[in-house]
C-alpha cells in the first residue's frame, strides 16, 4: 500500500522545511541527519530517495544521457 499523507511546510531560519512520517523515513532507509536526495520530475513533481552515491552517478549518467 502506498503512504499518502499531507504535511505543512515549516520556517526553519531564512529558509522552509517539512517533516517526515516515521513510515516515510523507514521506508526511504533514512534517520534524522541523513542525506536525501531530491529530482524535480515531469509534471512538476518530485521525487525524494535516500542519498546514495552509487545511484547519484547513475542519476546524473541517465539525467546527461537525455538532457544533453
Amino acid at each position: 500500500m502506498s503512504i499518502r499523507t499531507k504535511r505543512t511546510i515549516t520556517k526553519i531560519g531564512n529558509s522552509a522545511g517539512i517533516t517526515l512520517p516515521a513510515e516515510v523515513l523507514a521506508k526511504l532507509g533514512v534517520t534524522s541527519g541523513d542525506k536525501v536526495h531530491l529530482v524535480e520530475m515531469d509534471g512538476g513533481n518530485f521525487m525524494i530517495t535516500a542519498y546514495d552515491l552509487c545511484s547519484l552517478d547513475v542519476f546524473w549518467v541517465e539525467w546527461l544521457s537525455i538532457n544533453l
